[in-house]
């Protein structure tokens, strides 16, 4: 482990926060150069962060294809001559564990996604290869057991899947390309609720308190939310809202607090950034896009070169967005950092890393 201070941050002036913050919050973000993959972690408190190598100190593979995140648990699916493995990492003690080859490739299964939990490990798939009937497959990575449970027949599409707390939330279109959501009970391997989302389009998140947060609209403009407690099912709340915005359907990073939606704003093309930070205040009925152009144009002036964002996160416990960016040029540049903005459009922190940060960690 490298010990790696705060030699890269800057704010708007110079100085010190305007808030009177003195420090960044903690944080952690994961990111890559040419061959490996790095954890960095900052202490707000000691104003000092670590880089880890993942890959020298856990194997986690520099081509792995999904990362998924389970608490503290960050998991890396690789894939390699026929076969599906994973890297188990606890993002804080650093503890962790490999099952190489836990999944052979079959002919007579389509792999679709690999997700886990704690203690198992998730696959969806379409069989028999060729067709589109969706299930999951548990498999316990101790003892390869694993149990295969059908979610639906003749789907046009599955999204990516939500899971916390044995519950696997499973967006996806029926043959008439309505939305649908099946909750699937992973201790259980049993389907134990479907909600039928008709034709709207449907992005689903977790919220901090891990309630499921389904937002659906026939128009990109007039929304509908409802917020269930993923363990009751039961409905916390629900209401609408105009957002004449396009949200993508399926898994949406976003964040819901204080009667606020905290998302990722999509430019439309042709445009120099595809994306940037938005809050909607559902209580005022107001859209603020944060100027993420205007932002990064005064960091390509300091650095020298453009820039690309790589990943956005809003840290709710700092009321801060945080937005890793990669530098564009030279070609062989393995260079980034994060930038920290506040809701209302400040440019508050930003710190240079020695790799490109892919995804900054959710707390």
């Amino acid at each position: 482990m490298a010990v790696f201070f705060f030699w890269g941050c800057s704010n708007d002036d110079g100085a010190p926060s305007p808030t009177g913050q003195d420090t960044l919050p903690d944080f952690q973000v994961i990111g890559e150069d040419g061959s490996s993959i790095y954890q960095y972690s900052y202490s707000g408190s000691d104003e000092e962060g670590t880089i880890l190598n993942l890959t020298e100190s856990n194997g986690v593979p520099r081509q792995y294809i999904t990362l998924r995140q389970t608490g503290d648990l960050l998991s890396f699916f690789s894939f390699a001559s026929d076969n599906f493995s994973v890297v188990l990492h606890d993002a804080f003690t650093n503890a962790a564990i490999s099952y190489p080859n836990f999944y052979a490739v079959s002919d007579d299964r389509a792999i679709t996604w690999g997700s886990n939990s704690e203690f198992n490990l998730f696959m969806g798939f379409y069989t028999p290869r060729g067709t589109r009937n969706y299930n999951v497959r548990i498999i316990d990575p101790e003892t390869e057991l694993f149990t295969d449970v059908p979610v639906a027949f003749n789907t046009t599409r599955a999204f990516q899947p939500l899971y916390s707390n044995g519950r696997l939330v499973l967006l996806y279109q029926d043959s008439i390309e309505n939305y649908q959501i099946a909750i699937l009970d992973t201790d259980y391997a049993s389907i134990i609720q479907n909600l039928d989302l008709g034709g709207a389009a449907t992005s689903i998140f977790l919220d901090n308190s891990n309630d499921l947060v389904v937002l659906s609209s026939l128009d990109q403009s007039d929304y509908q939310y409802t917020i269930y407690d993923l363990q009751t099912l039961a409905i916390n709340e629900e209401g609408n809202f105009v957002l004449n915005k396009f949200l993508p359907s399926g898994p949406l990073e976003a964040n819901f607090s204080d009667n606020k939606l905290y998302y990722i704003n999509f430019f439309a093309q042709p445009y120099p950034l595809t994306r940037g930070p938005a809050v909607y205040d559902l209580s005022l009925q107001e859209d603020r896009v944060i100027d993420m152009l205007g932002i990064a144009q005064e960091i390509e002036e300091e650095i020298g070169t453009s820039i690309v964002i790589t990943d956005i996160n809003f840290l709710e416990s700092a009321g801060l967005f945080a937005v890793g960016y990669a530098e564009a040029t030279p070609a062989d540049s393995w260079n980034g950092g994060l930038i920290f903005i506040r809701p209302t459009g400040e440019k508050v922190y930003r710190i240079e890393l020695p790799f490109v940060p892919t995804y900054v960690i959710r707390q």
